[in-house]
This record gives C-alpha cells, structure tokens and sequence, in this order.
C-alpha cells in the first residue's frame, strides 16, 4: 500500500490494543481531502457562472433590434413556432432555465458520496459508509451562484420576447383573420383588377416574410426563425392561390357560358 510507512505504526500489533492512534490519523487525512474536494467544487459553479457572466448585460434592445449588438457567441438556440394563434418558443424558457439548474446541480453532485481513503486501503471496510464531506447544493455559496446566473438568465429573456413584435403585423395569418377575410372577399363581387391587387397583397405578404431574418443573434440565446417563417410564407401563399383558383373557376365557367 502507497505510503504505509506514514500510518502503519499506528495500527495495532494484536487484538486488545487501541486503535484510537490510526483513527485519529485517517480522520485527519479525511479532513484534510474534504478540504481540498471542498475548494475544488466550489470552483466548479464559480467557472460555470463566469461562464454565463459574459451575457450578464442582458438582451433587451429596447426600440429597433441591431444585429451588430450581440456580436458573443451564443449559448442556446431557440426556435420559433405556431401554437396557433401564437408564437412561441421552442423549447419554453422555463425548461431552459431548468437546464442550467441541473447542471449546477450535477456539477455538486459529481464529488457527493466519495469515500474515504481507507475504504480503499481496506477492503474490510469498503461496504462503511465513510464519507468526504463535499459541497451542498443549499449551502449559501453555491445558492449565491445560482441566484446569479438564474438573473442573468433572466435578463436574457426580455430580448427575445421583445423580438416577437416584430411578426405583430402577421397576427392576421395566424388567427384566421386573414382567411376570414379572403373568404368574406370573394363572397363579392369584384373587378379583375380588384382580384388582381388582392393576390398581388398576398404575394407581397409573402415576398416580405421570406426577407425577415432567420436567425437571431442576442446575447446569451439566438433565434431560430426559419421555421416559422417559413409557416407564414406557406400560409399566405394557400391564400393567394386560394384567391388565384377561384379566380380561375369564375373564368372557366364564364368562357362556358
């Protein structure tokens, strides 16, 4: 065994002696790596939350969205999509946050139920439960680090919430207003011209979501739009053929006539 020079002597030559004298010294040897175990493991979260430290600004651009403003690589991507009538985000925040709160967890976690280093010289006891003591996840410290890296988070949060104005006046695609407004169109009558400049607003409808951005850097999250971009393109180009068809069915029964 490594180093038995250093505590053989302590251990007792028979049965009836004291094994105070070895106790004693592999208690200390415990105290002492639970001291070193303590410090490396209190290092861990405080890198983990420098990590988030570099979004600690947060995301909220206030007015109009400028690209150049969130140049730092982002952690997480999030996705836009219709859960209609609404956007949302894809995962929710709060399974977001709930991420990053089990990694502070599993990083405490990982030094938890180490034994002692005479469980390992001893196979007699390698069944006791002698353990390093370890950091808590509820020891004040570790909830400091938390509670840190959970505002910054949340800070994080405005940005892409703010960004969501920016599909507002698409809300008509979304919550049926628009095919409602289609079908009450073509319960009228109109010139050709009139049909015309309705599948013409549609196209431009379209030509104008196609040109939104698909990814959307800020801060600590980036946007994924593509999906949903994509969704109301495909939504108001139904509409616009919808009017087309009809268009066409009137012609064809006029030339029949």
């Amino acid at each position: 065994m490594s180093k038995k020079e250093l505590w053989g002597h302590l251990v007792p030559q028979n049965d009836i002696d004291s094994t105070q004298r070895v106790q004693e010294f592999f208690a200390c040897v415990a105290a002492l790596m639970s001291i070193q175990l303590r410090s490396m493991v209190i290092h861990s979260p405080a890198d983990f939350l420098s990590f988030f430290q570099i979004h600690q600004n947060g995301n909220d651009f206030e007015e109009e969205y400028e690209e150049l403003q969130y140049v730092m690589s982002q952690i997480m991507i999030v996705k836009l999509r219709v859960e209609e009538p609404r956007i949302i985000f894809d995962p929710p925040f709060r399974e977001r946050r709930d991420i990053i709160l089990r990694c502070f967890s599993e990083i405490i976690a990982s030094a938890d139920q180490l034994q002692r280093v005479e469980c390992a010289i001893f196979p007699q006891m390698q069944n006791q439960r002698l353990l390093l003591r370890s950091v808590k996840v509820d020891e004040p410290l570790v909830e400091d680090f938390i509670d840190k890296a959970m505002q910054i988070f949340k800070l994080n949060t405005v940005g892409p919430t703010r960004y969501l104005n920016t599909y507002k006046k698409y809300n008509d695609l979304l919550n049926t207003k628009a095919e409602a407004d289609v079908v009450a169109f073509l319960k009228e009558r109109h010139s050709l011209q009139g049909f015309v400049k309705k599948i013409a607003s549609y196209q431009q409808l379209k030509d104008e979501i196609s040109l939104l951005r698909i990814t959307v850097p800020l801060s600590m999250f980036c946007l994924d739009c593509h999906i949903l971009n994509a969704d109301l393109c495909s939504r108001a180009q139904k509409l616009k053929e919808k009017l087309v068809l009809f268009e066409v069915e009137e012609n064809r029964m006029l030339n029949k006539g």
